[in-house]
This record gives structure tokens, sequence and C-alpha cells, in this order.
């Protein structure tokens, strides 16, 4: 009996280790956009631009759970920017630019959020 006694305590110690991971549940897919998200999208997007009546938006992308697009409007000399990237996140209602942060970790979570929601940074 002593002499099985290390390998039983072998066997016992390795069968405390086993993982007994639980799988995560499968995320359900997110709904289409629609043209209903993407005019609210819009709407919430001039409300973040200097001059909201000159945003120009094109290339609207209805995808799965965000609208991505371009938008133009604009700038503090009266002048066009050229178009920018934009995003709209019907379920929760965020609408941003893909240059918006102030601090470079903030532009990295919006530019992360465009690459998974729209596959890169321009739709």
């Amino acid at each position: 009996m002593i002499r099985n006694a290390p390998t039983l305590f072998a066997a016992l110690l390795v069968a405390g280790c086993a993982s007994t991971q639980v799988a995560a549940p499968p995320e359900a897919p997110l709904p289409m956009a629609t043209e209903a998200d993407a005019a609210q999208g819009r709407v919430l997007l001039k409300l973040k631009l200097r001059d909201p009546e000159s945003a120009r938006f094109s290339l609207d992308l209805l995808k799965p759970g965000a609208v991505c697009g371009l938008v133009n409007a604009k700038n503090a000399f009266g002048g066009y920017s050229g178009s920018e990237p934009w995003l709209y996140l019907p379920g929760t209602g965020q609408a941003l630019l893909a240059t918006e942060g102030e601090t470079s970790s903030e532009k990295y979570q919006v530019l992360a959020l465009f690459q998974k929601h729209c596959g890169t940074a321009q739709p």
C-alpha cells in the first residue's frame, strides 16, 4: 500500500488540476442596420460637426449592427476638409468619426470599432 502511495498521490494531484472550462455561449448575430438607422446616424453625426448643414454623406453601407459611410463637411476655415469615415451603432446610439478621440488610446478604440464593424477605417 505504501509503495503505491506516490502513484496514488500523483494521480489525485493531476486529477485535481484538470481544467473544467465551460465554453462561452456564442454571440447572437447582430441585426442588419436599416435605412432608418442610417438616417438616425447622420442626424447624430451632424451634431458633432462644426458646420452641420455643410455635411455631405456618401457610401452609406448597411452592415450587421452598424452603418458605415463617408462624410465631407466644412472645417473652421470654411472649406471642405475631405471625406472622413463615420460609423453609427444603432444598438448603443453612438455616431463616431474615424478621427474622433482626444488621446491616442481613444483614437485607437474608435479605429478598433471601425475595424470590427466596417472591416477597415475606410468603408
